[in-house]
């Protein structure tokens, strides 16, 4: 495949990319009271919190934990920098011991949004959270390996992205299994993504 299927529904509809404008979120009053109880307790404060999102719809989307635990660790030790890990309840939770590190995996879709929404910066695979995160005008750092930020990253304001120096990549495969390149489940295109090279997109 050479386009992503993104692409192809936008080109079936006779639309062209240039005509996207970001979503406007509106959220309940039940959704903000539990998001003002999530900020208690973590004991941050609006905008001033980094997420790392861990998560992906699926195993070519997944960057290594060992990765995103060294980026976590850089950002926690910041100037009282809080990192907030989050991601799915099937996804493997990095082990950090840092006072600044903090997790949320067991929030709703709602109220994921709204934490997504009131971050400082998000950082994310090609996820929903990070198109979330691009939509209500947060600053992203976004990671890419078999799909492209063309029609999606470059169009958010605030946002940086990294994406892998594989000739294969990106390569819009469906199916994991049509990927001969992984290790332990993860693909070498994300492997390749140096969490360095993301540690310097956020100094």
């Amino acid at each position: 495949a050479t386009k992503d299927s993104y692409t192809l529904q936008y080109e079936r509809a006779g639309m062209d990319w240039a005509e996207f404008t970001p979503v406007e979120f509106r959220f309940s009053k039940d959704i903000e009271d539990r998001y003002t109880q999530w900020l208690a307790s973590k004991s941050v404060s609006e905008h001033e919190y980094t997420i790392l999102h861990i998560g992906g719809s699926g195993p070519l989307k997944k960057y290594p934990n060992k990765f995103w635990k060294k980026i976590a660790e850089s950002v926690a030790s910041g100037d009282d920098e809080v990192c907030v890990l989050m991601g799915g309840p099937r996804d493997t939770i990095p082990d950090i011991d840092h006072p600044f590190v903090r997790y949320s995996f067991n929030a709703s879709l709602d109220l994921s949004a709204r934490i997504i929404c009131g971050a400082k910066v998000v950082v994310a695979g090609d996820t929903g959270a990070l198109h979330i995160a691009g939509n209500c005008g947060v600053p992203t750092c976004s990671l890419w390996g078999f799909t492209s930020p063309e029609h999606s990253a470059k169009f958010y304001k605030n946002a940086t992205w990294l994406t892998s120096d594989l000739n294969c990549a990106p390569c819009f495969l469906q199916r994991a299994s049509w990927c001969h390149k992984t290790r332990g489940g993860i693909p070498d295109c994300m492997r390749h993504i140096s969490p360095y090279s993301v540690i310097k997109q956020l100094s």
